[in-house]
């Protein structure tokens, strides 16, 4: 059974990924992980979402309804919590996790020390966990990065996603994981 992991599937970029792998039939089973931090984030800075008002544990519920499949799932988690990570990965043994999630405003990144380090915390730790979980529990899984590059170059926003990217690359040669880590400008 093919079963496909896709964090931060509450943003505009995790949700469209897996509207795509719905349309294409692409796993059996389509795990959506997310814990809302950017619509918090959003509330708290009283910026307007992009998103829909509907979240994506709302979407899937009502897709599940429509379709009578039940092959999406939702589960509320933070990546940052080890614990969470591996029971996700021990539970759905995953051919592939893709990860969008993180922290992706860099207006929010830099408003104060907090948000400094919540940024980088957050996207790094989310990452390593991930990676760590694949490399105890599911060393066949193959694991896609995305992430947003060059929005605003020269930015402590683009410099956590450098760390990020070479965590990546440094680990998934060591822990020899399928990593690609796929930058979108």
């Amino acid at each position: 059974m093919k079963t496909i992991i896709c964090t931060g599937s509450d943003g505009y970029l995790g949700w469209s990924i897996v509207s795509h792998l719905i349309e294409k039939n692409k796993a059996e089973i389509i795990v959506c992980v997310d814990n809302y931090s950017k619509r918090r984030i959003m509330e708290q800075s009283n910026l307007q979402t992009y998103n829909s008002t509907l979240t994506v544990g709302q979407k899937i519920e009502l897709y599940n309804l429509s379709t009578k499949k039940h092959n999406l799932i939702f589960e509320f988690g933070d990546l940052t919590d080890e614990k969470f990570i591996e029971k996700l990965i021990i539970k759905y043994q995953p051919e592939l996790i893709i990860h969008c999630s993180g922290q992706s405003s860099e207006t929010f990144s830099t408003n104060n020390t907090q948000s400094v380090i919540y940024t980088h915390y957050n996207n790094t730790i989310s990452l390593l966990n991930i990676l760590s979980g694949i490399k105890i529990y599911s060393p066949k899984t193959k694991l896609i990065k995305f992430c947003i590059l060059k929005e605003s170059p020269n930015t402590f926003y683009e410099a956590v996603k450098d760390v990020e990217s070479n965590y990546a690359k440094i680990l998934s040669k060591k822990w020899k994981i399928d990593v690609i880590d796929f930058g979108i400008q």
